[in-house]
């Protein structure tokens, strides 16, 4: 018995500090080099050129996907770009790229059919840890969606940043392999994945699975319509309840930390702590949280 704890506190602190290594060296976050991508603003480019509009008719559509990827202007330099989701002014998707530089038109994003799925995709999709972004270098990829657009929606963010004042959507993803994204409200059931970089929501309606492997992400406010999984394998996840939140809560750590603004019952060890609470006396709904590493803070928002 004493060999298998033994062992079990050897494997967490093995895990603990693997951890912490890739998260220090591998270089993936808001910024890339000096360049801070909490600095793209949709504002700064009012002025920038339009180097080019796109559009497609959504009749049959059930899917969006959008893939936010760095662009390459014509001297084959990186820029950093930045994806900026806006309402559409009528029934169908409009696509501008704004850009401080010139982009090669093979470079360009575009718009692809694929059955019922409609595709935004960039040809720079094979970056990596040494791409340089410099501030000289900036573009802008603006989606204009119908607001009344209401099913599958998905977005994955590789090395730039995302920006939407609203996302609303029955089915959502929205993937964060790194970079920078802010959300002003999002709403629907899906999946809000941080692979590394930093994520900002400021309101989150609606359920599904909010999964940090690295890097960080923060929802100031967030209103269950159903189930909701938070899960931390590193890095570390914020996440605000309405106060008059009700649900059933349980929660597992093996290792890190979770904290919760309301009492738990607790059970387990230190290796496999477990919480259990039914806030404001329970409910339909279940919150589960599993942190293997990292740090998961839930408040009162």
């Amino acid at each position: 018995m004493k060999k298998e704890m033994l062992l079990k506190h050897g494997t967490v602190l093995l895990v603990s500090i693997l951890v912490a290594v890739a998260c220090t060296g591998c270089g993936f976050g808001s910024k890339f080099g000096d360049f801070d991508f909490s600095k793209l603003e949709p504002k700064d480019f009012s002025s920038a050129k339009v180097v080019k509009t796109e559009k497609a008719e959504l009749d049959g559509i059930q899917t969006i996907k959008l893939h936010g990827t760095p662009l390459k202007d014509a001297e084959n330099h990186w820029v950093a770009t930045l994806l900026n989701v806006e309402n559409s002014p009528d029934s169908s998707l409009h696509v501008f790229v704004k850009s401080s530089s010139t982009i090669s038109n093979d470079k360009l994003p575009t718009l692809n059919k694929d059955g019922s799925t409609l595709i935004l995709e960039g040809d720079s999709d094979h970056w990596d840890s040494n791409l340089h972004l410099g501030s000289d270098h900036t573009a802008m990829v603006a989606v204009q969606i119908p607001k009344d657009y209401q099913k599958e929606l998905n977005i994955e963010v590789d090395a730039c940043a995302f920006n939407a004042d609203r996302l609303q959507s029955e089915k959502f993803s929205l993937l964060l392999n790194a970079g920078r994204v802010k959300v002003g409200a999002l709403t629907g059931k899906g999946k809000v994945g941080v692979n590394a970089g930093q994520a900002d929501i400021d309101s989150f309606t609606g359920s599904g699975t909010i999964d940090v492997n690295a890097g960080q992400a923060n929802i100031k406010k967030a209103v269950i319509k159903d189930d909701l999984s938070l899960q931390v394998s590193a890095g570390q996840m914020n996440c605000a309840m309405t106060s008059d939140s009700k649900f059933q809560f349980k929660g597992v750590a093996s290792a890190g930390s979770l904290k919760t603004y309301f009492d738990a019952k607790q059970s387990g060890n230190a290796a496999d702590k477990r919480l259990t609470a039914d806030v404001n006396g329970g409910g339909s709904y279940t919150v589960t949280a599993v942190v293997s590493a990292g740090e998961l803070n839930l408040t009162k928002a």
